[in-house]
């Protein structure tokens, strides 16, 4: 009995498992970032900008918010902080594909108090403040809310 040398074997198993007639597979089957439309939406598992940011940003509402009279004093750490979220789930939601006139004022004020905000004082900067934080606060739910339906 003749026996079946190993390359023939390998040969005849690769032969087998080859596409056939007209299903042809390029060298390199991923696709490149040029061949995707710029107008495509990423897919759902592509991570999200503001999700990382999130849990930092409570925590930063939250001290402003134990310590009111704080904000004036970190108006411009708060204000990178904040655009910064805004500009990343700004992105997110472009990704996803949602557009809302109703988040998209509500953003629009948060980032209007930004430069409001340092000409108060007093009782009025403190009121106008707590208006900023919970706006904040709103924006962020409504982001988390648009990011889960999607």
């Amino acid at each position: 009995m003749k026996r079946i040398r190993p390359s023939f074997a390998l040969l005849c198993l690769l032969a087998a498992c080859a596409p056939k007639g007209g299903d042809k597979v390029a060298a390199d089957s991923t696709p490149s970032m040029s061949a995707v439309p710029d107008s495509t939406p990423a897919p759902p598992s592509a991570p999200m900008k503001a999700e990382p940011m999130m849990a930092s940003m409570h925590a930063h509402l939250d001290s402003l918010t134990a310590k009111p009279t704080a904000l004036h004093g970190e108006m411009a750490a708060h204000t990178t902080m904040v655009m910064g979220l805004v500009d990343a789930m700004k992105s997110d939601l472009a990704t996803v594909g949602y557009n809302d006139a109703g988040y998209q004022a509500l953003a629009d004020s948060v980032v209007q108090d930004l430069t409001a905000l340092p000409k108060l004082a007093g009782a009025a900067a403190r009121k106008a403040e707590q208006a900023h934080l919970e706006r904040v606060q709103r924006l962020m739910g409504a982001y988390e809310t648009a990011v889960a339906k999607k």
